[in-house]
């Protein structure tokens, strides 16, 4: 109807205001609408809801699935750690790590999202091994807090440690993910940056 009988320019002409002075519902999606319609030539057909139409009823499932998953994820990650786990073999017992980490499957591996206060190398074993990743590199970019980085004195083949204060703009963040007895290991170098543009950067 809002395209049929043109509801749309009175919308418009009133200040986004419907016929009874009050504010039109979901203005930002007409707006976008109308927006990618003045960029194409669109007809517009009204389809009897819930009447057997085979494409309409379809949409309609899509759409009520796609609120359903944004009503539970509203950040757009799919998962937490520990729901849906595929693959053999019993997943390991989730860790209190587990539950500041939302990932998605994408393709060729996975997209990862850690909350503030997760410890990054402890959330990423975790995540490798419930999800028994064979091997692969990391990536990464955000910020993190009193990071502990190391540098590794070839004089006596010795690795130092420092921790580092503050939160700090991760710059870059490369690695690569293997095991070592058995268990998970992530070996990664990190860049970071203070406010004071400053670098630090070392074995994570």
């Amino acid at each position: 109807n809002c395209f049929q009988q043109r509801w749309y320019v009175n919308w418009q002409r009133n200040g986004w205001k419907n016929a009874k002075k009050q504010p039109v519902e979901n203005q930002d999606l007409w707006q976008r609408i109308l927006a990618l319609v003045g960029k194409a030539k669109v007809s517009f057909h009204k389809v009897k809801g819930h009447a057997g139409v085979e494409l309409n009823e379809l949409a309609d499932g899509l759409a009520n699935r796609g609120m359903d998953e944004l009503n539970r994820y509203p950040s757009g990650f799919s998962k937490a750690v520990g729901e849906d786990e595929e693959g053999p073999g019993e997943p390991e017992p989730a860790t209190a790590e587990d539950e500041r980490l939302r990932y998605r499957a994408v393709e060729g591996g996975y997209l990862l999202r850690l909350q503030r206060g997760a410890r990054v190398m402890e959330t990423l074993n975790s995540f490798i091994l419930r999800r028994q990743i064979a091997g692969g590199t990391v990536s990464a970019i955000g910020a993190l807090e009193d990071v502990d980085l190391g540098y590794f004195r070839l004089s006596d083949r010795q690795y130092l440690r420092q921790n580092f204060p503050g939160i700090y703009e991760l710059i870059s963040f490369m690695g690569n993910i293997s095991y070592v007895e058995g268990k998970p290991f992530v070996h990664a170098h990190a860049t970071l940056g203070d406010e004071q543009y400053r670098p630090v950067a070392g074995h994570f």
